[in-house]
């Protein structure tokens, strides 16, 4: 081989030599920075993690306020105005507190064993008012009672979940949640999403807060009103919120016998929390039942879950 060609060749190996070591470091820059990106979401999962129990801590830290300075909850307390949009450390907190016991308690409905017939009558009105058929609330009834007896029309037990296309049992113990209903023979995703604005389903029987319930529910609560009394009832409302249940009663626009003492009340314990946390590097959503204690400690946590954006 001749001088010219050595040198052909071997500026061609530097060549090669050069090009493969420039790959390498490519290949290498480019797996740190894709370590140090993954480094950078988990640490952003993270603190997002940490900043959205933070909230939820912050949340039971109102609520205890809020019971040791007022007897009443309403919307213009506090808790009613949320968590907004707070920044932290380039990351970004919202949340809400909703009273859940401006709604009904799915779980009213049977009470010590037994169907609650106030209660029950109570959701008939709701189911009707919201245009759905008052016939669900017996596959519920039968979803929630222990026994095994079918209530009629259109209830069912184990024998009739045993025979759908993937069987399974019925219940006999309180919903969980309302997402449970899905599993209620009758309800569908249509009832369900009409429904669920206006139902909960909590761990005890409560009573409705008129302070804070919707229209749909105080129509329920009371059958004698006409939508005009029921809009006068939320404009007096508006002006000044019910300080007891005799309050209550003394400034209904028109009197009532269907209304019990055991349905309502001017207080509330249980709330739900949504918080979402907005990180540069990771979100994170959360939402939780909170529960006040009688004895006035601070809220716990009934349930938690991560919510899916």
């Amino acid at each position: 081989m001749t001088r010219g060609k050595q040198q052909g060749a071997a500026l061609i190996l530097a060549i090669l030599v050069v090009a493969l070591a420039s790959t390498i470091a490519i290949f290498m820059a480019s797996q740190q920075s894709l370590w140090t990106q993954q480094m950078l979401n988990l640490k952003g999962r993270a603190q997002a993690e940490a900043l959205a129990h933070a909230a939820i801590d912050w949340s039971r830290g109102v609520l205890a306020e809020d019971a040791r300075n007022s007897k009443a909850d309403h919307f213009g307390e506090s808790w009613a105005r949320g968590l907004i949009s707070l920044p932290v450390e380039s990351t970004n907190i919202s949340g809400t507190l909703t009273d859940q016991q401006a709604l009904f308690n799915l779980n009213n409905l049977v009470r010590d064993g037994h169907d609650s017939e106030n209660d029950i009558a109570l959701f008939k009105r709701l189911l009707a008012h919201l245009q759905l058929p008052t016939e669900l609330v017996n596959p519920l009834l039968d979803w929630i009672d222990e026994d095994s007896m079918v209530h009629i029309p259109g209830g069912a037990e184990d024998v009739e979940y045993l025979q759908s296309p993937q069987p399974y049992r019925c219940a006999n113990q309180a919903l969980l949640s309302v997402d449970e209903l899905y599993r209620v023979r009758g309800f569908n995703k249509s009832n369900i999403d009409r429904l669920k604005p206006f139902v909960t389903a909590l761990p005890e029987r409560t009573t409705i807060n008129i302070n804070t319930a919707p229209r749909e529910i105080l129509s329920a609560l009371l059958p004698d009103y006409a939508e005009t009394d029921i809009s006068t009832l939320l404009d007096n409302r508006k002006t000044a919120f019910f300080k007891s249940k005799q309050d209550f009663r003394a400034r209904l626009p028109i009197a009532t016998s269907g209304l019990r003492d055991e349905s309502f009340d001017v207080a509330s314990n249980y709330f739900l929390v949504q918080i979402i946390v907005r990180a540069q590097h990771a979100d994170s959503a959360y939402k939780a039942l909170l529960a006040r204690t009688l004895t006035g400690n601070w809220p716990v946590i009934v349930w938690q879950s991560k919510l899916v954006e």
